[in-house]
């Protein structure tokens, strides 16, 4: 099946079926995520995929400290 993630056209390997199974195998953690899904924000990731769908996803990462030596 054939979506659109991102903004590009991705081709979803016939194992991932839903959401959460796209996040995986994305190898992104769940909880670090936003998704939309189109063009609705998605609460429930066991929302199923379908062809066509056009998924947003955003991946929060913490940042660490600067140090600059002066």
């Amino acid at each position: 099946m054939v979506i659109t993630l991102n903004g590009s056209r991705y081709t979803v390997p016939s194992a991932v079926g839903t959401l959460h199974d796209l996040v995986v195998h994305l190898g992104l953690y769940s909880d670090r995520v936003s998704i939309m899904q189109n063009a609705h924000v998605v609460t429930d990731t066991c929302a199923q995929l379908n062809p066509s769908d056009c998924v947003e996803i955003l991946h929060f990462v913490g940042g660490g400290s600067s140090n600059y030596l002066t």
